[in-house]
Formats: C-alpha cells, sequence, structure tokens
C-alpha cells in the first residue's frame, strides 16, 4: 500500500498531481491539532493605573468576551460578551477568520477599551456598566460620491455614537450596521491610552486613506488630528497620543522616506538633525545594510529613541535630544544580538515606560532578559525569580504605587501564565493561563542549542525531544524559517509539540544568512546561502547525534517559503544524508520568484472571496464588491512592489547564479521523496513551481507530492490544518518507518 505513488497518480489520469485527496485510516488526530493550534484562551491582560483591577480577553470556541476582576474582591468576576457564534471575514485581509479581541487597555483608572477585530471599538467601565460604541471599520470608514476616483480627495463618513443596551453584551447582532457599498472600511488599531488626566484616546482607521483620531471614551465624541493618504504609510505617535512622525512610502517607485509630521522649531533644524541620523529615503539597496531606525517618540518634542548599526555590527538601543544633539548609548555595544528587528517600521516593543512619571524603565533584550534603568524595577525582576524558577519572567505592567506588578511566566514548556506580584507582601497570585487545556506534563520542552562550525562561526536554535517515540532512537525532522532576512522566534513551539506527538525529535536552527545576529551573520552569505545552509542542516544532525538521542539515518528536512527551497537544495546537494523534505509554499525558480510583484495582502482576492461566499451574504458581497473595484482601480496605481525589490536586492546574482540557486535546475539530483504544501495564501507563483517541479522528480524516479489546501496553513481555525497535517503525517510513515497508508478514492478538485 502506497501514499499516493508515481503509479497511483496515473490514477488521475491526466493529473500529475494529487490535491489533498481524502484519505482513510491513519491520519493526525484531530483533537491533539485542535489543542495544539487552537487561539490562545488568554490573549490581552492589563492592570488598571491604580492596580485595583485586571481585565483580559478571553476566546472560547462560539463567543469572545472581556472579563474584570477587581483585584481586592476577586470572588465576582465580571464577564462581558463581546462577540458570539458568529465567524466574519478582514476586510484588509479578505480571509476568513474566527472573531477575536485585538487590544484591551485602562483609559484612567476605571474605563476599560476594547478593541475586537471586527465589531469595533468599545469603552466600559471596571464595574460593567455605561458601554459605548466608540465606532468600527465601517462608521470609522471612508465615503466616496458617485463622481469621486479612487485615488481623488477623500471625504470623511457620517458618524452614529449611540449607546448600547444597559447589558452584559457589548454587541449585540442585531446592532451590527448595514454595510453601505459607498463605504470603504478601514482596519482600526489603538496606538494610545492616557492612564490619566484626559478621557481621549488616539485611534488610526488606516486605508487608503488614514485618519487618525482622538476619540472621547466617555462620550464618544471623536476628530480627526492628521489625515494621509496612502494604505501603506505608517505613522508613530509620541506617548501623549499626538502624531509625530511618519514613513512614507511611494507607490510608484521603490522608496521609503521618513518625515516629521510637526514640531516647535521654526528654523527645521530638528528636522535637518533626523535626516542626518536616519538614512530618510530607504531602499531595498539599503534596507538591510547600515542605518538607523526611529523606535519611539517621548513627549519631550527633542528626544527620540532608535536603533542603529552604525559603526557596529549587531543594532544596539540609543536615544537623542535633536536640540543639542546629545545621543546616549542604552544598550551595550558588545551585544552579539540586533536589538529590533530592522524590518519592522516603528519598532517599539523593546522599549518599557512608566506610566507613573513617563520616563523610560527598561529594555526588553532579544535573549528574553531585560535590562531595568530603575534599580527598583529591577529588585522586583530579581524576586519574582527567586519565587518562579526556570521560566522567562516578563513584567509588562505595574500600578503608581509601584506595589502590584502584573507579568507573564514563560518558557520553553509554557505557554504563558499572568500573575500579579504584591510587593509590600512579597507574595504572588496567579489569575489566568493562556492556555489551560494544555496538559504541562505532556509538554516536550525545548532545550537551546549553540553549534560552533569548522569555519568557527556559531549557529544558534532550538531541539525538542519526543518524550513518546515509535522507534529508538527517535528520527529528527530539522525545520528551516522563511527567509532569507528572518528567524526564529523565541517561545513556545506549538509545530514541534505536534511533532513530538507524532514521535519525531524536532530541531530548529537559524542557518546563516538569518536576521538577529549582526549584518555579517545575515549578508556574508549572500551568493552562497543554498550551499552554507546545507553545510549548517549536517552540522547539526552531526552535533544532536553526539549530544542528544536521534537517529542520523532517520531525519526528514522541512522549510517554509525560501526555507522551503534550502530543504530542497540539501537534498540536490548531499544525497543519501536524508529520508525526505517537506515544503510549504517554497518557490523552486528563484528568477521567477524574485521578479514576481506581491499584492498588498498576500491572501485571496477580492473576486476568489466572493466565489467561496455563501449566496445568501448580501451585505458582505456588496461590500467585496466593492473592494474588488477598489482593486481593479488601485492596480492602476500601484506600479512599484517595494518587498519585491528588496528580494532583487537581496539576490544581486547574474542569471547562472540564480538558474543555480534554484532547486527546479537539479530536480532529477533529488533521490529521495519529498511533499510539497501549498496553501490559498501562499507565495505568488510557487503552484505552478511545485507543480513543475514534482513532475521533474518523478521523471528522474523519485517519488514526489503535492498537497494543495483550500485554506491557509496558518489559519486561526484549527481545523483548517488538519489536510496538510494529515499528508505530513503518512509522508513521515512512508518515509521514516515504511509504514503502510490505506489511501482512499483519489478524486481530481473540480
Amino acid at each position: 500500500m502506497k501514499l499516493l505513488s508515481p503509479q497511483g497518480f496515473g490514477i488521475l489520469a491526466l493529473s500529475l498531481y494529487v490535491i489533498c485527496a481524502e484519505i482513510s485510516g491513519q491520519t493526525v488526530a484531530t483533537d491533539n491539532l485542535i489543542s495544539t493550534f487552537r487561539p490562545w484562551r488568554v490573549e490581552h491582560v492589563t492592570l488598571s493605573p491604580d492596580g485595583t483591577h485586571l481585565a483580559c480577553s478571553i476566546n472560547d470556541e462560539d463567543s469572545a468576551s472581556v472579563e474584570i476582576i477587581d483585584v481586592d474582591h476577586p470572588a465576582k468576576p465580571i464577564l462581558l460578551k463581546v462577540e458570539e457564534n458568529r465567524l466574519g471575514s478582514h476586510w484588509w485581509s479578505l480571509q476568513a477568520s474566527a472573531k477575536r479581541i485585538s487590544y484591551i487597555g485602562w483609559a484612567g483608572n476605571h474605563r476599560l477599551v476594547v478593541l475586537s477585530n471586527l465589531d469595533g471599538l468599545f469603552a466600559v467601565d471596571s464595574d460593567g456598566r455605561n458601554p459605548i460604541k466608540l465606532g468600527d471599520s465601517v462608521s470609522l470608514g471612508l465615503k466616496l460620491t458617485p463622481s469621486q476616483n479612487f485615488n481623488k480627495n477623500l471625504q470623511d463618513v457620517d458618524r452614529d455614537y449611540s449607546k448600547l443596551g444597559e447589558n452584559d453584551n457589548l454587541l449585540n447582532s442585531n446592532q451590527t450596521e448595514e454595510v453601505k457599498p459607498r463605504l470603504i472600511p478601514r482596519k482600526l488599531e489603538v496606538l494610545w491610552v492616557p492612564t490619566e488626566n484626559t478621557s481621549e484616546i488616539t485611534v488610526e482607521a488606516r486605508g487608503i486613506q488614514t485618519d487618525i483620531y482622538r476619540i472621547n471614551v466617555e462620550t464618544g465624541a471623536c476628530k480627526i488630528i492628521y489625515s494621509v493618504t496612502g494604505m501603506k504609510n505608517s505613522i508613530q505617535t509620541d506617548r501623549t497620543g499626538q502624531p509625530r512622525l511618519e514613513l512614507v512610502e511611494y507607490s510608484n517607485k521603490a522608496l521609503k522616506e521618513y518625515k516629521l509630521i510637526s514640531d516647535t522649531d521654526p528654523n527645521n533644524s530638528k528636522k535637518e538633525k533626523l535626516r542626518s541620523l536616519f538614512t530618510s529615503q530607504l531602499t531595498p539597496q539599503n534596507v538591510l545594510g547600515y542605518r538607523s531606525i526611529p523606535m519611539s517618540l517621548d513627549p519631550n518634542p527633542d528626544l527620540i529613541y532608535y536603533a542603529s548599526n552604525i559603526g557596529r555590527d549587531t543594532y544596539g538601543i540609543f536615544k537623542l535630544n535633536l536640540s543639542s544633539g546629545i545621543k546616549t548609548q542604552l544598550t551595550s555595544s558588545e551585544s552579539k544580538l540586533d536589538a529590533i528587528n530592522p524590518l519592522e517600521n516603528f519598532d517599539a516593543f523593546p522599549l518599557i515606560f512608566d506610566n507613573k512619571t513617563g520616563n523610560l524603565a527598561g529594555i526588553h533584550n532579544p535573549d528574553t532578559t531585560t535590562n531595568w534603568l530603575i534599580p527598583e524595577l529591577a529588585s522586583v525582576q530579581k524576586s519574582i525569580e527567586g519565587h518562579i524558577q526556570h521560566r522567562t519572567i516578563t513584567l509588562t505592567q505595574w500600578d503608581k504605587a509601584h506595589d502590584r506588578f502584573l507579568f507573564i511566566s514563560s518558557g520553553p514548556g509554557e505557554p504563558g501564565r499572568y500573575y500579579l506580584y504584591f510587593k509590600s507582601i512579597d507574595k504572588i497570585i496567579q489569575y489566568f493561563r493562556r492556555a489551560p487545556w494544555i496538559d504541562s506534563d505532556a509538554i516536550c520542552p525545548y532545550q537551546t542549542m549553540s553549534i560552533k562550525l569548522a569555519s568557527g562561526i556559531t549557529i544558534e536554535g532550538t531541539f525538542t525531544q519526543a518524550k513518546e517515540t515509535k522507534i529508538n532512537p527517535p528520527p529528527l525532522v530539522i525545520m528551516l524559517h522563511d527567509g532569507p532576512w528572518l528567524h526564529n522566534d523565541s517561545g513556545f513551539d506549538r509545530e514541534a509539540q505536534l511533532f513530538t506527538r507524532l514521535g519525531v525529535s524536532v530541531a530548529r536552527i537559524n542557518y546563516r544568512g538569518s536576521s538577529g545576529k549582526g549584518q555579517t551573520f545575515q549578508n556574508s552569505v549572500r551568493n552562497s546561502i543554498d550551499y552554507t545552509a546545507s553545510e549548517d542542516i549536517l552540522s547539526t544532525i552531526t552535533y544532536l547525534a553526539d549530544k542528544k538521542q536521534i537517529d542520523p539515518k532517520r531525519v526528514i528536512v522541512m522549510g517554509d517559503g525560501f526555507g522551503g527551497t534550502l530543504a530542497l537544495r540539501a537534498l540536490e546537494l548531499n544525497p543519501g544524508h536524508f529520508k525526505g523534505a517537506i515544503t510549504t509554499n517554497a518557490p523552486t525558480d528563484i528568477k521567477a520568484w524574485i521578479n514576481t510583484p506581491l499584492r498588498l495582502n498576500p491572501t485571496r482576492s477580492a473576486s476568489e472571496r466572493l466565489d467561496g461566499m455563501s449566496k445568501n451574504n448580501g451585505a458582505e458581497k456588496s461590500l467585496i464588491r466593492t473592494m474588488q473595484k477598489n482593486e481593479r482601480n488601485e492596480s492602476r496605481y500601484k506600479t512599484v512592489d517595494f518587498d519585491q525589490e528588496l528580494r532583487k536586492s537581496y539576490f544581486d546574482l547574474n542569471s547562472s547564479q540564480i538558474k543555480e540557486i534554484s532547486p527546479i535546475t537539479h530536480a532529477s539530483a533529488i533521490k529521495e521523496p519529498i511533499l510539497m504544501i501549498q496553501d490559498s495564501n501562499g507565495r505568488p507563483v510557487t503552484l505552478d513551481q511545485e507543480k513543475n517541479m514534482v513532475k521533474r522528480v518523478r521523471n528522474s524516479g523519485t517519488e514526489a507530492y503535492v498537497c494543495e489546501m483550500q485554506g491557509s496553513l496558518y489559519s486561526i481555525e484549527p481545523e483548517a490544518r488538519l489536510p496538510a497535517y494529515t499528508a505530513i503525517e503518512q509522508f513521515l510513515n512512508i518515509t521514516l518507518y515504511n509504514y503502510t497508508v490505506n489511501v482512499g478514492e483519489l478524486k481530481e478538485k473540480q
């Protein structure tokens, strides 16, 4: 019995690939997959400025809610349902998604702000009273008159800020506003919420035209304080909610540019300092090079926090006084890790500010530690770590009295638990778990590893040892991240947990060329990244065979995106070293890949979204048709794609080198089976490339399979991943164990 063998392909007559045929027999347990990938039950937790109340967002299977707890009287929490029993689709991604809460935060001591990703922005008192809807993607959308063109000046839309009923639901389904075709919805994001002295929050409504609003959380009254045309432009506010800095991305040229929005300098000397500090014009040629990047702006208009790798190999964090020109270094110059991700716009996550004083209190390091600039906070961190050991402790908020501290405890074997530390009595109380359904005893914690190569360079990664295996020592799957300019995230590894349940251990490596370790590590292997990645994979196998319990003769290499490209090249360059390869959305023709522009959102187009929509979904269809028209209009003006140009710049190779690095060129060299997975949100052109790759590999006598998913492999709905992981499990059974799998009737997709 075979899994989609070359002979099995003949059943499909003209078809040379299989699209997720329905398969009977041994499959991935649905319960395991759902428990592994279901959204965290608790995603956001916030402490009121006076320390009297905690609030958290709760995601259940059929609803999203907010729970408010009186810290001093926790026995009777308040539960407010925000969304019930409905799925929706983000207009901005046109992708089916479970409805969830994307933000909660306190505006003052007793007013909570809640942003639902589909149903809008709300405010409610800490006792659950006085709920009010502040706006949503439609009421804060744009209105086009019939005579207006897509790229002309856009007018604002009338809004309704009526209060909701006095009950436990912040949103009732019969209160959803009718979608009007002339309205263009926009994605909402809360940019700033005050902790005292004001009831106005700052909210961004992003779309063809992006507006920044000040909204009163008591009355719902709002006003626009800044507007900019361009969906990809990014705006940075200071810590009073005032827009101060804009990153403009042009649609007719591969260029991004930093601009100060406003200041009190009549002579423009601050703008000149900013221009001289930052590479004000970012191009695909310099964005991955040496430069300075703004991170956050202080309420003092003279102060700006930024990251820079100028004069050093890695990014550090600095503070600059725009008036005096005085620069202060805030992180060590000896760090071997980048303090930020240089491709993130205005990445202020590493910076921790004190709500009481507004001053910078600490800096999160990329190795999960924290450098505290306030000795008292360093002492608190040490005290907590004395109570909870072998976990990463991250302080997130504290009250103005510096007595109650909210923190999350997480680690390789723990998704996350939220606690309060009461400093005055040296006591810790647990309040929430991110994933209470996960059995801590069943988790396989990962271990970090540092592998010194023959060249003297060190690569880092993680290793997750399977507890229950089908054979001993267990097989190994080496996972390669997408790239080239990305790296593996730290934290709980869901995918590795699922693989360990299949009886295999998992290693993830940041191969040479990954980001996060400085310019030399990232850019020195551009012309040979396929060869160096293969060397790193083989070094990892040797290291683990010596240090851990793995079978070096039963290894699968797996990669996402460009990581899948490198996985295929590893098989081509090292025949006989692996049992096979698994790829997801992997380009196999690099020249075609780098010359294909990406859409603004790499998801289904409006036309594709309409095709899959229910016939009775008239209101949403009307909205999508409007977006479909706008897509056509926008295509006339969007002539240059920055990400595409960045790929071209990175692979600054002649045609023969590009051909050499492409797996399709060497397909006949692959002697081990491959499984290529393509989801509906995959990179452009990769499906056709995968079909061609599978055809060539099969023609050389090696088994090769394609699994085309109808949904996203990274969908918020765990069930959407089931076809891919069923195919993966069957592929592992065939390649690692020679197990047989019953194949049901094969049907070609209509």
